[in-house]
């Protein structure tokens, strides 16, 4: 073991100049730099619209296979109440500005539902002892 003792405590530079870090590989070109970030740049755009197509090769491994294909497309085609909710709200505010018989029994309707004038009676009910 060598005594580390009795000396002075060496330089930064001189220290790291002991320890060789030198890189593996020479030091990359400016230039060469710029071409490996433009092919970097293409690969991860082409992967990209791959995923956004939805190929199967650019998915992740979570999301290969039949079972997950299958879900995804359930998914993507089925239909909800949102979708429609405009729509349904055209319709509600035709029939309550204009006065047809049918239209007033439709507002009357909406009315009742959207300000809970009718609750059911057993939500008023309380338990007595």
């Amino acid at each position: 073991m060598v005594d580390k003792k009795g000396k002075p405590t060496p330089k930064r530079k001189e220290a790291q100049a002991k320890l060789n870090l030198s890189p593996l590989a020479p030091g990359a070109s400016k230039e060469s730099k710029k071409v490996l970030k433009a092919q970097t740049r293409i690969r991860r755009m082409e992967n990209r619209a791959a995923y956004m197509r939805g190929e199967e090769s650019a998915l992740p491994a979570r999301d290969k296979g039949p079972v997950r294909r299958f879900v995804r497309n359930y998914v993507d085609e089925r239909r909800s109440v949102a979708e429609y909710f405009l729509v349904m709200i055209m319709f509600v505010l035709f029939f309550n500005t204009y006065s047809y018989p049918h239209g007033s029994t439709i507002s009357s309707c909406n009315y009742v539902l959207s300000n809970d004038i009718y609750k059911p009676k057993w939500i008023y009910d309380v338990k007595k002892n």
